[in-house]
């Protein structure tokens, strides 16, 4: 029994089905990142976080292996998915390619194609912008709340968000991994949301299963209020979702809140289990919570009282909430993408990700949204800087169009919401294959 108490210990990876033990690997993105493949098959993040794959490649030979997987199991090890049954990047010769493209023509002139760090880093002065600004707005809604304080605070903590927690999380901010991880942990205490959470919700569920309707945890995060996937049941009320569905983005502020309360105390995101992460930094998580709380609620209204603060917390966060919620549900959920999934031929894994997805912007929208609006780029490539996305996007367009692959993109995000809007009005009404089940069954019910 001492035995198996003492391998129980032990930190096993699965990739391409073979288990190796991680247990005392020093990871050059931080350990955050490593904990996140612990206790499962972790193939799919392993090839698309690595854009130097060869170097990562050569760091995994010489990982001691575990035992087999079946081994491990009768040990009494547990995996989530131990086995892919997705096709994985490195065997699609289009993301090979484009991986490729990007080291040659994007890393190398930066002097990012060998070294260390890898592609890691962006300009200081993008991340000193977002949170400065942050900072004063914080300042300024404390000291002297209004509507106007309160709107612009949203919009700080949404930038927060999408251009310094969401790189950092993915490893992609800094050269430095433990600054990366603390910057991280902004999210937790600017716009509130668990940095725990987000990473194995993120990371491990939407990046790795992209709009896959079982594993995808974000296809099932609307539901039953919003219908956003074939395979969910039409409800009446779906008929007004395009009217009432923005509406409903400004309440993610307070979706949030209840999700991450839920899933640190269960250490469990959807279907992936928190394998990799201590106790420790799940106390830390409440603890960042608290920090939030304290600032955003108890400071001013011990000041300026509860009364006075209704309005400006009411601006900060709905609006902050309808700016994130509207940059990351657009690109997925459009009509077009959604056919490209219901056909459901996921044998390539860039061209799925490709076309189940779509694009906005250009250089502007890319710092206001930390790259967020280029995602077919971020989907490729999760852990890239996001200041390099639009020369991402050059190589991606070229490669798609010299095999007919289908690259839907917009010159704005206005254009990418309206076309969001039609999906909804689409999604709320029965499809023609739907429309044909209930005519068919209304006529047996006739004729009986």
């Amino acid at each position: 029994m001492a035995q198996i108490v003492e391998k129980l210990d032990r930190r096993y990876v699965i990739i391409r089905g073979q288990p190796y033990d991680v247990t005392d690997m020093q990871h050059p993105g931080g350990s955050h990142m490593l904990d996140l493949a612990v206790g499962r098959e972790a193939t799919i993040m392993f090839e698309s976080a690595h854009i130097r794959l060869e170097k990562a490649e050569t760091l995994l030979s010489i990982l001691p292996k575990g035992p087999s997987l079946e081994e491990l199991q009768k040990l009494g090890y547990e995996f989530d998915r131990p086995k892919e049954d997705w096709a994985t990047p490195s065997q699609s010769e289009l993301f090979c390619t484009i991986r490729k493209r990007i080291v040659e023509e994007i890393l190398k002139p930066m002097g990012r194609a060998t070294g260390g760090t890898g592609a890691r880093g962006v300009p200081w002065w993008h991340i000193a912008s977002v949170i400065g600004t942050w900072l004063t707005c914080a300042t300024w809604f404390v000291a002297y709340p209004s509507l106007l304080s309160g709107a612009v605070l949203g919009f700080a903590m949404c930038w927060v968000g999408l251009a310094v927690q969401h790189t950092a999380n993915h490893g992609g901010l800094t050269k430095n991994a433990k600054l990366s991880y603390c910057l991280g942990l902004l999210n937790d205490v600017g716009p509130g949301g668990s940095s725990l959470v987000w990473r194995y919700h993120h990371q491990v569920s939407h990046h790795t299963y992209c709009n896959d309707g079982v594993l995808d945890q974000d296809a099932h995060s609307s539901f039953p209020l919003i219908r956003m996937d074939p395979s969910q049941e039409l409800q009446p009320h779906h008929k007004w979702q395009f009217l009432y569905g923005p509406a409903m983005f400004s309440m993610l502020y307070f979706s949030i809140q209840m999700g991450d309360i839920q899933q640190l105390l269960d250490a469990r995101s959807f279907l992936v289990n928190f394998r990799g992460t201590s106790q420790k930094e799940i106390y830390l998580a409440f603890a960042l919570k608290f920090v939030h709380f304290m600032w955003l609620y108890v400071l001013p209204a011990s000041i300026h009282g509860i009364r006075a603060m209704i309005v400006p917390w009411a601006a900060s966060l709905l609006i902050g909430s309808f700016w994130l919620a509207t940059t990351f549900i657009v690109s997925h959920n459009l009509e077009g993408a959604k056919e490209a999934e219901m056909l459901a031929d996921k044998s390539d894994w860039a061209k799925y990700q490709i076309e189940t997805t779509a694009s906005w912007g250009g250089r502007i929208g890319s710092f206001f949204t930390g790259g967020l609006n280029l995602q077919i780029e971020h989907h490729l490539f999760p852990c890239l800087p996001h200041h390099i996305a639009t020369d991402v996007a050059v190589i991606v367009k070229e490669e798609c169009k010299k095999r007919s692959v289908v690259y839907k993109d917009y010159d704005t995000l206005i254009g990418n919401f309206v076309d969001h809007l039609k999906f909804l009005y689409a999604f709320g009404r029965p499809s023609k294959k739907d429309a044909k089940v209930a005519k068919a069954a209304k006529a047996g019910v006739k004729s009986e």
